[in-house]
């Protein structure tokens, strides 16, 4: 095998799915301003913040232009904002007043931190049919049950909209999307790191640190799942960053220590951004060649980058990049971003292969040389170039 490069630079990353927590009167584990700190230090130049603020949702033209508020103001990278699709939230309500603002309605069918409640898919269907009304490009996303998914996937098709599906984590719900697409139904496939990454057996009672929505796959489907993303059957990767207070972990794990979804004492999640791409980009590496014709580099691009912003409609400069040394380390707690009361990500230990070292957006530097050099805040919605 020919010696790697040893510096690599790519189309920069954009996350879609962030838990960014401020303005939330619950969560207070991470602000605006370090979780795009993280994100910038991860090499990503945009992110979306997911609507499930806990005390606080997205759900209104008030919460959505606070939210946009604070990004311009403290946001060290573009952010863009989503917004809520419950039913008990009424956002198809909203839907017309803030749809150039946002990058598309979010849908919770199983309970997670800050949603308690079992909906399906006729559940989401009369904000299903405004958004089709208004604007079938506008992305659908969904945090689908265990046994769901396939509803979604029929009432997708059924009003011609784009669905996202969040976070896959079982390699026969990719195959299920898979299959729909390929008869013609416009769908977005993401996973997230920790799903290609950890598995169902690193979980132990007690210990919250790995516990997550959707849960980790076991083995042998994390296997499958990491096959079919450097494959080509997931399109995109969002980091699902999710900070908790470690104090908040810590209760879960005395109150709940299974993890039941009807108890209340939740704290499912885990912080990623400072770290994810390297992990991504590394695991692909660690790959190379047991898949005929795959280029690590490429297909992390293409799910971290162009792929992303295709489906969110973002503009990328060719000059919008991060740059990566190649190398090895193990990651520890200086490469993660300090916040004096969360929890940490579960990646310190974690070998990685690379590591950013720049990141520009338009070809001038917002990150380099192990520091930030610049913001660049704004928000980040269809159409707009970076």
């Amino acid at each position: 095998m020919p010696k790697p490069p040893e510096f690599i630079t790519v189309q920069a990353a954009i996350d879609p799915h962030t838990h960014l927590r401020q303005p939330s009167p619950i969560n207070k584990a991470e602000t605006y301003a370090k979780g795009t700190e993280a994100a910038l230090k991860g090499g990503y130049v945009g992110i979306g913040d997911i609507s499930n603020t806990l005390g606080r949702p997205t759900k209104d033209v008030e919460t959505v232009w606070e939210k946009i508020t604070i990004g311009r103001n403290e946001a060290w990278i573009p952010t863009g904002v989503w917004l809520s699709a419950q039913p008990e939230d009424n956002g198809v309500g909203q839907l017309r007043a803030v749809r150039s603002w946002i990058l598309g309605g979010k849908f919770f069918s199983h309970p997670s931190t800050g949603n308690d409640k079992y909906h399906g898919p006729e559940d989401l269907r009369e904000f299903a049919v405004e958004l089709s009304k208004l604007d079938r490009d506008l992305p659908l996303a969904v945090h689908a049950g265990p046994d769901n998914l396939e509803g979604f996937i029929d009432l997708a098709e059924e009003l011609k909209l784009h669905l996202y599906i969040f976070h896959m984590n079982n390699p026969d719900d990719v195959d299920l999307a898979t299959k729909a697409i390929d008869r013609g139904v416009r769908i977005t496939r993401e996973i997230s790191p920790h799903h290609l990454i950890f598995t169902e057996e690193e979980v132990e009672p007690g210990d919250w640190s790995l516990r997550m929505q959707p849960p980790l796959a076991k083995a042998i489907d994390r296997e499958k799942l990491l096959w079919q993303a450097m494959a080509g059957q997931i399109d995109t990767i969002g980091t699902d960053h999710a900070p908790h207070t470690q104090a908040a972990k810590e209760e879960a794990g005395r109150l709940n220590p299974d993890g039941d979804l009807d108890n209340p004492n939740k704290a499912f999640g885990v912080r990623s951004l400072s770290i994810a791409t390297a992990v991504v980009l590394s695991e692909f590496m660690k790959h190379e060649g047991e898949i005929k014709d795959f280029d690590p580099v490429k297909r992390f691009e293409e799910m971290t980058s162009t792929n992303t912003a295709g489906a969110i409609d973002i503009h990328l400069s060719k000059n919008t990049t991060t740059t990566y040394q190649i190398g090895k380390w193990e990651i520890g707690p200086d490469d993660d971003v300090k916040l004096p009361e969360a929890a940490p990500t579960p990646f310190i230990g974690h070998t990685a292969l690379a590591k950013v070292v720049q990141v520009q957006i338009k070809g001038r530097a917002l990150f380099e040389n192990g520091r930030i050099v610049r913001r660049e805040p704004r928000l980040l919605t269809r159409g707009v170039i970076i």
